[in-house]
Protein backbone atom coordinates (compact mmCIF):
# COMPACT_ATOMS: atom_id res chain seq x y z
CA UNK A 1 0.00 0.00 0.00
CA UNK A 2 3.07 2.35 1.36
CA UNK A 3 4.65 1.79 -2.40
CA UNK A 4 1.85 2.73 -4.19
CA UNK A 5 0.92 5.65 -2.81
CA UNK A 6 4.57 7.03 -3.64
CA UNK A 7 4.25 5.50 -7.13
CA UNK A 8 1.26 7.76 -7.49
CA UNK A 9 2.52 10.87 -5.84
CA UNK A 10 5.75 10.73 -7.98
CA UNK A 11 3.36 10.23 -11.30
CA UNK A 12 1.15 13.21 -9.98
CA UNK A 13 4.55 15.24 -9.23
CA UNK A 14 5.55 14.36 -12.84
CA UNK A 15 2.10 15.42 -14.48
CA UNK A 16 2.15 18.53 -12.08
CA UNK A 17 5.94 19.59 -13.69
CA UNK A 18 4.85 18.97 -17.16
CA UNK A 19 1.59 21.15 -17.04
CA UNK A 20 3.89 23.96 -15.64
CA UNK A 21 6.33 23.92 -17.95
CA UNK A 22 5.65 21.28 -21.35
CA UNK A 23 8.41 20.36 -23.35
CA UNK A 24 7.87 21.54 -27.14
CA UNK A 25 5.76 18.65 -28.99
CA UNK A 26 4.63 16.76 -26.05
CA UNK A 27 1.20 15.88 -25.19
CA UNK A 28 1.36 18.24 -21.96
CA UNK A 29 2.28 21.03 -24.82
CA UNK A 30 -0.51 20.15 -27.48
CA UNK A 31 -2.75 20.43 -24.56
CA UNK A 32 -2.23 23.44 -22.78
CA UNK A 33 -0.91 25.82 -26.41
CA UNK A 34 -3.52 28.23 -25.18
CA UNK A 35 -2.27 28.70 -21.49
CA UNK A 36 1.16 28.71 -23.15
CA UNK A 37 0.13 31.96 -25.12
CA UNK A 38 -0.56 33.71 -22.45
CA UNK A 39 2.65 32.35 -20.05
CA UNK A 40 6.11 32.24 -20.03
CA UNK A 41 8.25 30.51 -18.12
CA UNK A 42 11.93 32.16 -17.22
CA UNK A 43 14.81 29.97 -18.10
CA UNK A 44 18.63 30.14 -16.80
CA UNK A 45 19.96 33.00 -18.88
CA UNK A 46 16.83 34.82 -19.85
CA UNK A 47 15.98 38.17 -18.91
CA UNK A 48 13.40 40.36 -18.91
CA UNK A 49 14.25 42.10 -22.44
CA UNK A 50 14.58 38.67 -23.93
CA UNK A 51 11.69 37.17 -22.66
CA UNK A 52 9.86 40.67 -24.04
CA UNK A 53 11.72 40.63 -27.30
CA UNK A 54 10.61 36.74 -27.75
CA UNK A 55 6.74 37.84 -27.39
CA UNK A 56 7.03 41.02 -28.98
CA UNK A 57 6.12 43.31 -26.02
CA UNK A 58 7.77 45.88 -24.08
CA UNK A 59 9.63 45.55 -20.81
CA UNK A 60 7.12 47.94 -19.28
CA UNK A 61 4.39 45.81 -20.42
CA UNK A 62 5.87 42.80 -18.76
CA UNK A 63 6.53 44.48 -15.60
CA UNK A 64 2.91 46.26 -15.38
CA UNK A 65 1.24 43.13 -15.90
CA UNK A 66 3.46 40.84 -13.87
CA UNK A 67 3.48 43.76 -10.76
CA UNK A 68 7.05 43.19 -10.93
CA UNK A 69 9.07 46.81 -9.43
CA UNK A 70 12.60 45.27 -10.98
CA UNK A 71 13.38 43.80 -14.22
CA UNK A 72 15.52 40.87 -11.74
CA UNK A 73 13.69 37.40 -12.79
CA UNK A 74 14.25 34.12 -11.59
CA UNK A 75 14.81 30.81 -13.51
CA UNK A 76 11.26 28.80 -12.86
CA UNK A 77 9.15 32.25 -12.28
CA UNK A 78 5.96 32.09 -14.34
CA UNK A 79 5.68 35.40 -16.28
CA UNK A 80 2.09 36.46 -17.95
CA UNK A 81 2.34 37.69 -21.43
CA UNK A 82 -0.18 40.61 -22.10
CA UNK A 83 -1.99 40.32 -25.23
CA UNK A 84 -2.07 43.14 -27.43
Amino acid sequence: GHREKLAKAIIEGARNYFRIAPPDGSQFAMNTNAAKASRHVVSAGESLSIIATRHGTSVDALRSVNKLSSNDVRTGEVLRIPTS
